[in-house]
């Protein structure tokens, strides 16, 4: 019985044929999880719903295993249960009511007045004006008509136009009868003006306007059909009740309720497929399901011809449930019996295509999209007949019905063949192109659809000798009464070297002639197979009546399509233009191809004289091989061209051999091939054995031009590799008995003839020094028949002697051509071809094979002999271009030497990309910072300019030279739990704790000058313009907004960083004040600046005088002097330009030059980039000279002396100054708690260490000089602030049962945390928090130079360096130094404030990608249940998932649209502008692809880190192959999320792939 319905989105099972019946059984993930075929092959594919059930528990559908566990002990366990009659009764009143008034209301057709026996009271005049959906208009078609017909907004008009896509009608306008008609005029006047609706094949904007009422009965009853749907699931004996009703006679109609539904499927809407409403009743029951398919085969005509004029989807129409009747073995056998389905289904095709059918080409213009419209509503009629033939019966199985009935269907088929016989013939045009070309593609898809089943009809006509001879009988004479009269009247007879040969006189070149002759192609394929039946010969199989006409009529129509195959391969046909070239590309290499190209081949095999009819026996029936031979030798010479991925190798044979689906092809693959794993990118592919290359065929008649030149090119690199390896050809498969005639095509006095000409053309004194195109295939066929002598001569079946005399004059061309350099290409074919005539002829007189040997030795030294003498030559060449040479360098030398002594005596200076060399102190020994920083020796740096190639020594006086650089909004570094859906919202002066937002800048590290950059920049900005007029849809970059890509790697810039030399520092640490007297000094200064700002405002005065700060005594230091310098005008403007970059990208803003949060905005990327380069080296647990490149350690560099120099630029103003002073240095030092400022708790520690730093450059440097600032000191004790606050803002987060670890610890850091900890909580309930959890007594104290992680995962002696490095004392007494009045009163004064709005317990690790699911089904379960919010409960086609934050996002266009600002966006684009900050990387779950996203609209596909076992990714799940995470390309997309590439990958793509993107509208997803 049925297990379930399969919902949209659910996943399904795929089980391979060695358990299924057919490639259509499947089953849901519980039954699969629940089986014996969990451990099987299968494939996984998501169900497009409603025409698919799991077929768990159908006997027929499963070789073995047809239940899982559920499923068998339901059927042990259950017996046949019945309603108690007064319960039947009940039941059958509700459904028979609930069906009439259903029925009566939804298919009513009046739209001013209901049904009389429902509703008879007067109606009042209010009117509904409703559209209905179809397949053809888009979104923004149906959005544009309806805010002209009803003038709604946009927004409006994509919610009613998503409501009429998942429901299948909505009301547009509700009024008077003029209003509605008012709409429904303006929307179809709209449609008549679109030229393309009839192109596509459909009908306008269907709009009905119905009566009020009439429409709230239908939605009633809706309702009504959901509900029944649901109550007859609940139980199998209700089920079967409803499905008697609908399928038994009823009072209120003439037919039965399903009969009715049947003919009016067409009028329902998506709300009411019938699909729904009677699978659960019918498919249950298999003698329902019986009844209902007699039904459903007597009225198929007007169901397909109903299905042909409409425009909906095959899934939503009542002929998708063809799947659940045809494919049941019983069920199909019953219906072609006893109901004659296959006759009456390939009939109802026949009737429908005929009308379409074109003779002769013509050029019809718009009418092909209506044709080609009309083909696929049709293709689902051969669908319905593979279904039908899916399971052939063996000899056993046949009996007279089932003959008689597939006979019935046999002799339409042929019907259908004799009318596409000759399809669409053209002419060949000469003089002049054709006007017009005709259309193609109508009779390409035709025959393309036949193929599906062609196969399928083949194997039961010879799956019983009897069936075979009579089918073989009936082809023939269908044949021959559509073919004999023309055939008639062009025989005739020519002499050919005495012999009379019978002809055709048709000329290909100049009448008409197609490639469609599917009729001769099938008795082709009857006619092979006579030989597995041990029929002697295949005149067996043919009728004795016309054997005068016979041959010729086999072979003509495939000699027509393979000569005029040839002819179009010459050239011949240019002028017919690319109408003949795609069809003759299809027949010899595209899906037509094993019905088409293979079949021709197999035709004249029986008759004809070409090369590869002789060696081509790799086809059952032809020779004695076996499908597995079949594909393997197919699966060689494919192999051979180059290394093929898995897909490629399936894809390959699916049109190319019949066999494929009988092979493993995974065994074949593992006997011929290597498999080679795929790297970071790329797929796994698959190599030929080196033991298999002697079996390839250069001739292999399924290459193409290039694969033909491909092979060839490996050919003769193996060739040369493999010197002694001989060139003899493969060795063909026995044929059988039928075909062992072929062998004698080789001895045809014609062929001897043509060889010869050939051969004597090479001989020629005028052709030696040129090659014949035809001289290797000739070669390669006397060799073939020098092996097929030889195996018939061991076999004992010719006389050797007389086979000879045949090559005797052959044999001397050869021999001539064995001595001729030109021919040293085929010189190893050639000397197996002579010394095995020499061999044959050594048999025939018994003479020693010796001589022979040495024959052939002789004939190889002659060509080694020649061969050297070349190399001499070009030895020779060489050695006289290498004397000029050094001639010439001599003389230059003589020339130059007063120059070359002067360079030899300049220092050569090594550039190293650092810009300070250490001393001799140890490397545990280098103190970074503070009074004691290590002495450093200044290196100079060099770069090059990318654009002009020079390279520039970085000083001040020469030119400037700048970065690429990007600027733009991250969360990369966002401590913020993914939970906590907090607003982004980006303040450049204060970074709270979780550190959610900020402005990344990097660089790809590429220099240039900045006049040559800024050439660059005018001439993108002038390509651009122009660009833009030529490009559809979004560009890559807005130069707008100052982007640009780097010249080299294509990388998205929007800025350049300036290259300044080091910046100057003190050295000087003598009598510089401590720690607690510089808080002092610090905290008098800003109370009394604090105090002159309060008085300013209120006095309300002029701007007080300003001078620089100097809490160290630094400036009466005579170092000021020697250290400061001024920066020149070409570094400020650089600088200045960069700094509006960097302003515009972090604040979105346009540019402004006098606003001061400028600054500010350089100062916070500069912490945030360097955060979030920490955090990818915390993520990744690698060192900084581990994890991060030369080029992202100079970009940083850049950075922060571009920002010190900006800092330096001009003199503060006073606002500036206000700022500084009231919300840095007050908040560092909280002095002043009466201002409104944020809490020193809720800051990020190194983020207001960056701050600091700068706020004491700015108030302490004189304008441009860049000096004063740079003082170690000073930096040291804000980092000792900073790092006490880091502390404090721990300890304030933990509870009493935390601290309990620490009260018997030994430790003396551990024992002064605790008294810290004590002396926080003394202070009067200050700060209350929650509970925090056990981890966060080991969280990470954070310095951005390194990170410490307290007491984990750190080794105590790399902690100590690292505190060395520091300048910070290991002891933490000296800095919690709680004696000091000084520091406790700066604790108390953080601790008097308002608590942390998110406390340090409540913050994640540094943000990276979610933790994806291993195997790939997992996360579509998982998924599965994913509804859109929008979407009333229905389920979303197309779930997203974030894997930065791992939330679920509906990925429809427009039923989720969120706006930014003033702008309409999908919802994709709205997420990643919340959760990151514009950046984003999506997984759609259901198609298994990757998107990157970067801005509004720009965006691009990515491969997915899923592979199946061959190592391919599988976008869009077609091959429904297991997924599993593949590692090393996770995390691949981990570090360019970390590293921030996800701008550079998105623009390159766009770039590359231009045509593609610009369809896509990024911003609407």
């Amino acid at each position: 019985g049925i297990c379930k319905i399969f919902k949209f989105g659910k996943k399904r099972r795929e089980i391979e044929e060695d358990c299924a019946m057919d490639p259509t059984c499947v089953l849901c993930n519980q039954c699969f999880h629940k089986s014996i075929h969990k451990d099987h092959r299968y494939r996984m594919h998501t169900s497009a719903g409603g025409s698919g059930c799991c077929d768990c528990g159908d006997a027929e559908a499963w070789k073995s295993g047809y239940a899982c566990d559920i499923h068998s002990a339901n059927d042990t366990d259950a017996t046949p249960v019945s309603l108690p009659p007064d319960v039947e009764r009940r039941c059958s009143i509700v459904f028979t009511a609930i069906l009439k008034y259903a029925i009566t209301v939804l298919l009513h057709d009046e739209s001013d007045d209901m049904p009389s026996d429902i509703f008879q009271m007067p109606l009042p005049p209010s009117y509904v004006a409703t559209l209905y959906n179809d397949e053809v208009h888009t979104y923004q078609e149906v959005i544009r008509q309806l805010q002209l017909a009803i003038r709604c907004t946009e927004l409006e008009a994509s919610q009613i136009a998503g409501i009429v896509d998942r429901m299948g009608r909505a009301r547009i306008e509700v009024g008077d009868m003029n209003k509605c008609f008012k709409a429904q005029k303006i929307i179809q006047k709209r449609n008549s003006e679109s030229p393309h609706i009839p192109i596509r094949g459909a009908k306008p904007l269907t709009i009905k306007i119905l009566h009020t009422t009439l429409f709230e009965h239908q939605e009633l009853a809706i309702k009504l059909l959901q509900w029944l749907n649901t109550f007859i699931s609940s139980s199998n004996a209700v089920n079967l009740l409803f499905g008697k009703i609908v399928m038994g006679n009823n009072i209120h109609f003439e037919t039965s309720y399903l009969e009715m539904l049947l003919h009016s499927d067409t009028q329902l809407w998506k709300a009411l497929t019938l699909t729904y409403c009677i699978s659960f009743s019918i498919l249950g029951s298999y003698e329902l399901k019986q009844q209902f398919s007699i039904l459903y085969i007597k009225h198929y005509a007007k169901i397909q011809q109903d299905f042909m004029q409409d425009d909906h989807l095959h899934s939503v129409s009542i002929t998708s449930m063809s799947v659940q009747l045809l494919t049941s073995n019983s069920l199909s056998r019953y219906l072609m019996i006893e109901h004659n389905c296959l006759a009456e289904i390939l009939s109802t095709f026949c009737n429908a295509i005929k009308d379409n059918i074109n003779p002769v080409a013509t050029r019809d213009g718009r009418t092909l999209q209506l044709r080609l419209h009309d083909l696929s509503r049709m293709e689902y009629m051969l669908i319905d007949v593979r279904y039908i033939l899916s399971q052939v019966p063996d000899a056993s199985s046949w009996s007279d019905d089932l003959s008689k009935a597939f006979l019935r269907g046999f002799d339409e088929y042929l019907s259908l063949l004799s009318k596409l016989e000759g399809m669409e013939s053209t002419k060949r045009a000469t003089g002049r192109h054709i006007e017009y070309e005709p259309n193609w593609e109508y009779s390409v898809r035709v025959y393309i659809t036949l193929c599906t089943i062609a196969p399928l009809m083949l194997q039961w006509c010879t799956s019983s000798p009897e069936i075979l001879k009579e089918t073989t009988k009936r082809t023939i004479n269908v044949l021959y009464e559509s073919f004999h009269s023309n055939l008639n009247s062009l025989r005739s007879f020519v002499v050919v070297d005495g012999i009379d040969y019978e002809i055709v006189d048709y000329n290909v070149s100049s009448e008409l002639v197609s490639l469609i002759y599917p009729l001769s192609r099938l008795l082709a394929g009857l006619m092979s197979s006579g030989s597995r039946y041990n029929h002697e010969s295949i005149n067996e199989l043919l009728p004795n009546d016309r054997e005068q006409v016979l041959p010729i009529l086999l072979m003509e129509h495939c000699v027509r399509a393979l000569v005029l195959a040839s002819q179009v391969t010459a050239s011949m046909w240019k002028f017919n233009g690319y109408y003949i070239v795609n069809q003759v590309h299809y027949y010899k290499i595209g899906r037509c191809r094993s019905q088409a190209y293979d079949k021709d081949i197999l035709m004249l095999q029986f008759r004809t004289v070409i090369y590869y009819f002789k060696g081509e026996r790799y086809h059952k029936g032809i020779a004695d091989v076996t499908s597995t031979d079949n594909v393997r030798h197919e699966i060689l010479h494919y192999l051979y061209v180059n290394p093929k991925a898995h897909s490629e190798i399936t894809k390959f044979l699916s049109t190319s051999q019949e066999d494929a689906t009988e092979v493993d092809i995974d065994d074949v693959l593992s006997t011929i091939a290597s498999y080679r794993k795929p790297g970071l990118t790329g797929r796994g592919v698959y190599e030929l054995k080196p033991e298999y290359y002697e079996q390839y065929n250069p001739f292999f008649y399924h290459y193409s031009a290039s694969d033909h030149s491909k092979a060839e090119e490996r050919h003769k690199k193996l060739k040369t590799e493999n010197e002694n390896r001989h060139q003899s050809p493969p060795t063909l498969p026995k044929l059988t008995k039928p075909f062992t005639s072929l062998k004698r095509i080789l001895q045809s006095s014609l062929l001897h003839k043509m060889q010869l000409t050939i051969l004597t053309r090479c001989c020629e004194e005028s052709q030696k020094n040129w090659i014949d195109p035809l001289l290797h295939p000739t070669l390669y066929l006397i060799a073939m028949a020098f092996g097929e002598i030889e195996n018939s001569y061991r076999e004992g079946w010719i006389d050797l002697e007389s086979e000879l005399k045949y090559y005797v004059g052959i044999m001397s061309k050869i021999e001539i051509l064995q001595n001729e350099t030109a021919a040293s290409d085929f010189s190893k074919l050639i000397n197996w071809i002579v010394s095995t005539h020499r061999k044959f002829v050594s048999f025939t007189t018994g003479s020693d094979s010796v001589t022979n040997v040495a024959s052939e030795a002789t004939g190889k030294s002659r060509f080694e002999e020649a061969k050297k003498a070349r190399a001499r030559l070009a030895a020779q060449q060489r050695a006289k271009i290498m004397a000029q040479m050094s001639a010439m360098q001599k003389n230059f030398l003589q020339q130059n030497a007063s120059i070359l002594e002067t360079m030899q005596t300049d220092p050569i200076i090594d550039p190293e990309p650092s810009e300070t060399i250490m001393g001799s102190e140890e490397i545990n020994e280098i103190v970074a910072i503070g009074s004691s920083r290590s002495s450093c020796q200044s290196v100079t740096e060099r770069v090059s300019c990318i654009l002009c190639q020079e390279d520039e020594q970085i000083k001040l006086t020469n030119r400037a030279m700048v970065l690429t650089g990007l600027s733009h909004r991250s969360v990369t570094a966002s401590r913020l739990d993914r939970k906590i859906d907090a607003k982004l919202e980006f303040n450049p002066l204060w970074s709270d704790n979780a550190v959610s937002i900020g402005v990344h800048t990097g660089s790809c590290g590429h220099a240039m000058h900045s006049s040559c950059w800024q050439s660059y920049f005018v001439a993108t900005v002038e390509r651009q313009q122009v660009r833009r007029f030529n490009i559809r849809g979004s560009i890559s970059i807005n130069v707008t907004k100052g982007e640009y890509l780097c010249p080299l790697c294509e990388g998205l810039c929007n800025g350049a960083i300036p290259i300044l030399p080091p910046l100057p520092y003190f050295t000087k640490s003598e009598n510089v004040i401590n720690y607690p007297k510089w808080l002092e000094k610090l905290r008098l200064h800003t109370q009394n600046e604090l105090a002159n700002i309060s008085k300013y405002i209120a006095a309300n005065g002029d701007e007080p005088s300003i001078s620089p700060l100097d809490l160290l005594g630094r400036k009466l230091s005579p170092e000021l002097n020697q250290l400061g310098y001024q920066l020149p005008d070409t570094i400020v403007e650089a600088v200045t330009a960069f700094s509006q970059s960097v302003y515009t990208s972090g604040l979105l803003a346009k540019p402004n030059v006098e606003d001061e949060r400028i600054l500010y905005t350089l100062w916070s990327t500069c912490a945030y980039s360097i955060d979030a380069a920490v955090n990818y080296l915390s993520f990744r647990s690698k060192s900084i000279e581990e994890g991060l490149t030369p080029r992202q350690i100079s970009s940083m560099s850049a950075l922060l002396r571009a920002t010190v120099a900006y800092t330096s630029i001009g003199s503060i103003k006073y606002e500036t100054w206000k700022s500084l002073h009231q919300k840095i240095l007050n908040v560092a030092i909280a002095c002043n708690d009466r201002e409104f400022v944020p809490s020193v708790l809720t800051l990020d520690p190194f983020h207001l260490l960056v701050k600091l730093c700068f706020t004491f450059q700015k108030l302490s440097d004189s304008p441009g000089m860049v000096a004063f600032g740079t003082d170690p000191v000073m930096h040291h004790y804000c980092l000792k602030t900073t790092f006490l606050l880091k502390i404090t803002q721990i300890l304030m987060a933990l509870s009493i049962n935390d601290m309990d670890e620490y009260e018997d610890g030994t430790d003396d850091n551990a024992a002064l945390l605790t008294e810290y900890w004590r002396s926080l909580r003394t202070e009067k309930e200050l700060i209350t928090l929650p509970r925090p959890s056990p981890t966060a007594l080991y969280h990470k104290f954070d310095y951005k130079e390194a990170k410490l992680e307290f007491y984990t995962h750190v080794d105590p002696e790399e902690f100590s360096h690292l505190l060395r490095y520091l300048n910070l004392p290991v002891k933490l007494s000296t800095i919690i130094d709680l004696s000091n009045h000084e520091i406790s009163e700066l604790i108390r004064r953080w601790c008097r404030l308002e608590k942390p709005t998110i406390p340090i317990r409540e913050l994640s690790q540094s943000r990276s990608l979610i933790n994806l699911p291993r195997n790939y089904g997992a996360l579509i379960c998982g998924t599965a249940n994913y509804s859109c919010n929008n979407a009333k409960g229905s389920s979303s086609s197309s779930p997203a998932m974030c894997l930065i934050c791992g939330k679920l996002i509906c990925a429809q266009n427009y039923c989720c649209q969120g706006t930014i600002g003033m702008d309409k966006v999908g919802s994709i684009t709205s997420h990643i502008h919340n959760c990151g900050a514009g950046v984003g990387i999506l997984l759609i779950v259901r198609e298994c692809r990757i998107i990157l996203r970067f801005g509004q609209n720009r965006g691009c596909f990515y491969s997915p880190p899923y592979l199946d076992e061959h190592g391919e990714t599988d976008e869009g799940l077609r091959r429904g192959n297991p997924l599993y995470l593949d590692d090393e390309r996770y995390n691949k997309l981990q570090n360019m999320w970390l590293f921030h590439e996800v701008s550079g990958e998105v623009v390159r793509n766009m770039e590359h792939n231009s045509r593609h993107a610009a369809y896509i509208d990024w911003t609407n997803m």
